[in-house]
Order: C-alpha cells, then sequence, then structure tokens
C-alpha cells in the first residue's frame, strides 16, 4: 500500500510539474473509504421519466448571457425530472437541429413550440420550482455551488441582477437562497459549508464535473435533473485555484460509490486558454476511484434525451452478423478499420460529431467499419442508439468504447484507490460485459499507455485474471494511435476462453496537418497518403493490421477512398467481427491457438 501510494503521488507531482496540477497534493492513504453501493447492473447512469412528444424548445442564441443560461438549465432540470419537455438547442454546436430532426423523424418528438422569453418561461412552469438560488458574481465558484443547490433543493438559478426583475414578472413573494449572504471566505470554506449542508442530499450515483463557462453551463440540466454532486478540479495555474482542491475533490471520491459516471468535462478552453486538470491525468485520477468519465461540453438537454421511449426494443447487430464471412486467404493482407476514439463522449453523438462526420456520409456503407459506441448511450439518447441500430448497414459494426463502462484506464490504476480495489476492478468488467450484451457487443476497446509501450506482466495478469474473463467477451481492441508492439505482434489470444487481441498499430498523424486533415474535400488526398504510408508499412510484416481512423479527420468518404486505393494491391477491408473470424481462421491454418 506504500508503494501504491508513493506512485501515484509520483504520478500527480508530474501533473504538477506540467502545471496542470493543484499545488497542495493532500492524499488519501491510498485507499479510499469507498460508500458501499448496490448498483443494478444495468443502470449506469441516471434517467429521466418518459419524455413528451410535444416540447417547447428554447435556442441558446449566440452571445446569450450566463445568467440566462444558467436560469433556462436550472428551470429545464427541474421541469425535466418530472416530465422532460423542454428541448435545448445549441447552434453553434455546428449540427443545426439534428437531434430534433432525427426525433421528429422517429415519431419521439411530434410538435415543437419555440419559446424566447426567459420570463414567460419561468411563469409557465412555476410549478416545477419551489424557489431561486442567486450566486455571487464575485465569487465564481458559487455557481457550481448554485448548482448543487438547485438540483437538492429545486431552485431556479438566478443572478443578482436578474432577482428583482423575477420579483416583478414572475412571483414577488420567491423563496431565495442568496449565497452572497454566507460571505465565504474562499472556495474551500463554501466546500466545506456544502459537504454538510447539501452533499447529503443528493443523488451519489453520478457525478460531474463542470465550470462556470458556456461550454459547461450548457449540460448543467442533467447534472441538476439528476441532483448530481458537482464539483471543479483546477489546474495548477487556473485562475481560482486553491490548495485544498485536491483534497476537496479526492473526499467526494472516497464518498460516493465505485462504478458511476463523471459527467462532463475534465478539461475546456476558456478566452481561449486551456483550464482544468488535464484529460489525461483528470481520467486516471477518476478510474482510481473506480469512476468513468463520460465527456459532455457545449451541447446540453440530456435531461429530456435519457427519457424518450423506446419500449422494449431489443439491440441487434442484424445485418452485419448476417452477412456472409469469407474464408482466410493467406495472399490477402486483412484491415479492421476502427473508431476508437470519441465515441466514448456522449456530446459526440450531438454536436457536429458521429452524425455529420460518419453517420449521415452518403458513402457510409459503401465501406466496412467498425464503430466503437459508449454503453451509456443506451440510458442517456435511448433514441439516438435506436436510430443507429436501425439504420446500420452490413458494413457498419458496433464494439463497446473505449474503457467499458466508460472512458477510464484499465491498466492504469483503475479502482485501486477503492477500499477493495481487486472486486471492484472485477465487478467493473462484469458490469460491463452485461451492458455489452444489451446492446449485442462482443468486443471492448481499452485504453493501454501514452508512450510507446507493451503491456507488463502485471497488466496481462489483469487482463488474463478480470478482463478475459468477461462472460461473453470475444475480443479486446488495444491502444489509441501509440503502441510499443510491432505489426507482426499487432494480434494474439489471451486467458484460456479464447479471447484475441488485436492492438491498434497506426499513429496519427503529425500536428502541422491537423487544420489541412480537418478541411472539407481539399484535405481528402493527404489524409488518405498518410493512411496508406502507414497500412503499407504494417503490411510489410503483419497480415492483420487494426488500424484507428481519426474521428474528426476521417468519414467513410475518405475511407472509400482509401479502400479503393489499396484493394488492388489484396488488401481486403471487413469489420471487425470478420477480421476476427478470418484471424481464427489463419492461427488455425499455421496451428496456433484459436477459438470461435
Amino acid at each position: 500500500m506504500k508503494n501504491e501510494r508513493s506512485n501515484k503521488r509520483i504520478l500527480l507531482l508530474i501533473g504538477l510539474l506540467a502545471g496542470l496540477l493543484p499545488g497542495m497534493l493532500l492524499g488519501s492513504g491510498g485507499c479510499a473509504q469507498q460508500v458501499a453501493a448496490q448498483i443494478d447492473t444495468l443502470d449506469m447512469v441516471p434517467q429521466s421519466p418518459p419524455a413528451a412528444t410535444d416540447v417547447v424548445k428554447v435556442v441558446f442564441t449566440p452571445g446569450i448571457s450566463q445568467e440566462k443560461v444558467l436560469a433556462i438549465v436550472s428551470l429545464q432540470g427541474l421541469v425535466n425530472r418530472v416530465k422532460p419537455q423542454i428541448f435545448t438547442y445549441a447552434p453553434n454546436a455546428n449540427y443545426p437541429d439534428g437531434t430534433q430532426r432525427l426525433y421528429e423523424q422517429d415519431g419521439y418528438i411530434t410538435s415543437v413550440r419555440t419559446c424566447e422569453d426567459l420570463w414567460e418561461l419561468l411563469r409557465e412552469f412555476s410549478d416545477y420550482y419551489d424557489g431561486v438560488v442567486v450566486y455571487d458574481p464575485q465569487k465564481r465558484y458559487t455557481v457550481n455551488l448554485a448548482s448543487n443547490i438547485a438540483g437538492a433543493d429545486k431552485r431556479v438559478i438566478l443572478s443578482p441582477a436578474m432577482l428583482e426583475e423575477f420579483r416583478q414578472r414572475v412571483d414577488a413573494d420567491v423563496d431565495v437562497e442568496d449565497l452572497r449572504s454566507y460571505d465565504f471566505a474562499n472556495e474551500h470554506a463554501a466546500f466545506e459549508w456544502y459537504r454538510e449542508h447539501v452533499f447529503p442530499r443528493q443523488n451519489h450515483r453520478m457525478l460531474g464535473v463542470v465550470k462556470d463557462f458556456y461550454m459547461y453551463d450548457v449540460v448543467r440540466d442533467y447534472l441538476i435533473s439528476s441532483n448530481a454532486p458537482t464539483f471543479w478540479l483546477y489546474g495548477k495555474n487556473d485562475e481560482g485555484a486553491y490548495p485544498e482542491n485536491l483534497a476537496d475533490v479526492e473526499w467526494l471520491m472516497e464518498n460516493t460509490p465505485s462504478g458511476i459516471p463523471v459527467f462532463g468535462s475534465w478539461i475546456g478552453i476558456e478566452n481561449g486558454r486551456e483550464v482544468g486538470y488535464n484529460e489525461y491525468y483528470g481520467t486516471q485520477f477518476g478510474s482510481w476511484y473506480g469512476k468513468y468519465s463520460l465527456a459532455c461540453t457545449w451541447v446540453g438537454g440530456f435531461s429530456y434525451h435519457s427519457g424518450v421511449q423506446i419500449g422494449d426494443y431489443e439491440f441487434k447487430q442484424t445485418k452485419v452478423r448476417a452477412k456472409h464471412m469469407r474464408d482466410y486467404d493467406p495472399t490477402k493482407k486483412y484491415v479492421a478499420l476502427v473508431m476508437v476514439d470519441s465515441g466514448d463522449a456522449p456530446a459526440y453523438y450531438v454536436y457536429d460529431g458521429l452524425f455529420a462526420r460518419q453517420w449521415d456520409d452518403p458513402y457510409r456503407g459503401q465501406v466496412p467499419l467498425s464503430y466503437g459506441l459508449a454503453l451509456s448511450m443506451r440510458q442517456l439518447m435511448p433514441g439516438v442508439m435506436r436510430h443507429l441500430y436501425d439504420t446500420a448497414t452490413e458494413n457498419d459494426y458496433f464494439f463497446c468504447a473505449v474503457g467499458g463502462l466508460g472512458y477510464s484506464y484499465a491498466l492504469l490504476g483503475l479502482c485501486d484507490s477503492t477500499r477493495m480495489p481487486d472486486r471492484n476492478y472485477h465487478d467493473y468488467f462484469l458490469r460491463t460485459d452485461a451492458n455489452m450484451r444489451a446492446l449485442d457487443m462482443d468486443m471492448m476497446m481499452i485504453y493501454t499507455y501514452s508512450g510507446l509501450q507493451k503491456w507488463s506482466s502485471a497488466d496481462s495478469l489483469k487482463v488474463t485474471r478480470h478482463i478475459a474473463t468477461m462472460p461473453h467477451l470475444k475480443s479486446l481492441i488495444s491502444g489509441l494511435h501509440r503502441t510499443g508492439y510491432a505489426p507482426s505482434e499487432g494480434n494474439g489470444f489471451i486467458g484460456d476462453r479464447g479471447v484475441t487481441v488485436h492492438h491498434v498499430m497506426n499513429h496519427w498523424s503529425d500536428e502541422h496537418d491537423w487544420e489541412l486533415f480537418r478541411s472539407g474535400l481539399a484535405g481528402d488526398g493527404p489524409a488518405v497518403d498518410h493512411l496508406e504510408a502507414e497500412l503499407r508499412e504494417n503490411a510489410k510484416t503483419a497480415d492483420f493490421i487494426t488500424t484507428m481512423f481519426y474521428s474528426w479527420h476521417y468519414g467513410p468518404r475518405r475511407l472509400k477512398q482509401l479502400v479503393d486505393r489499396m484493394e488492388k494491391d489484396g488488401f481486403v477491408f471487413v469489420t471487425l467481427n470478420e477480421f476476427d473470424h478470418l484471424y481464427r481462421q489463419s492461427c488455425a491454418v499455421k496451428g496456433q491457438q484459436a477459438h470461435e
């Protein structure tokens, strides 16, 4: 335990030196006093009650003030926790009305009434809240405190400037919780007060990591609806960073169950500057306590999305599983094109991500592609998830996105800071297996290392004992654009159930190619050139190559160009399930271990 604690402090110190962690490293003694909880195996995230099909639409117009956003999302969360009917739309998300159109097309929304008057909205839904909570603009941390109080006490969030107008236009006798009256000495003092007076009355099955500006504020409706404890973990050089911050957040981690989500984002951009704890270190920090991250900024409304009803719909990958699989040909090179990034993030399904860059591409279905999808989307956006399954072609294959239950690091301390690390780790992947089965998935992606490393013997032992024993797991996809394995070492077996491991072999492009690759048609050539070069290099020593396509640079259009270039040279592109089938056949031909 002492060595474990020392190792973690070293990692935290690395982050500190990188200017990413709070300055004072106060620990938990290496063993969190985790709260015991019986979590239903398939219950991953809080869900709203059945959503209405007639909705009130509220638009976050460009330049909307923070005070208006906070009032809207707090009202939205409180209304939607009872009857989901307020639907928010953020034009800046670059996918105009896409989710609304999908819901209308599939019958989940039948009528839309747009409301542009905040005061009218507050009057119309006044029965859904018991008062207001006023934050202190001079103390930015009181926005998160107000958000916590809003969920626990059914209060709409107001700025001081809005309070008097609220009294004049909505309710002269409204009950007011004014955070200015507490005159907190600092953020730590506010946290101490919160810990005693608010936290015990919250839902401890989810946490929220959000900051007090637009990209985060728009997602608060779901946190308020769910009454989830909400916090922020500063980077060392962030405005407002304070010495006790890490210890305060560690307390939250220790006093909430293992195996729950952290919704929001560990890192953000404010006024062009990166703020927060850092994605990698933040995700790892949560992983230590058995938490998985659900990245979501810029787009909200999950208090509505999670209530969309799909009845007793059964998720099945019907077409891709029914597709006839070819036989292994030793003269061919087999390639699985896989999306192993972004699919873990709920936001990717709402803004200009999955639909704009992948699913709505007219070339989808013409090239075999495999997509890592978040298990939580079955409950967070059931209508969207059903749409994906209903419209998938025989060339669209789904597997479990990075980390299992959610974005986490299976080989970097997952559950190590919980009271029962081995048990919690094992339970984490048993729940993963059950949720994968509910989505007809039998392959899962895990993050390995940020550097060019192979699995250690300890890694292999952990995977063998806890992951390869998942009852329905068939294959592991390992790594994200960095690997210590040579192409000839890219595939193998682990455990005694015949679980295969397919290491992602290719790498991202150089940073200077970023904007070119993200550009439209003009970037197609260079983007395809890069991936083709990597594939041809790997194929010199490997017959089976798992190749990631970065979700922001590549979609079916570019990947179709790649396939057209390379098929004539003996490259065969297949979905992951067929890739694995062919790999096992090749092993049987060569007299190696092979299981179906």
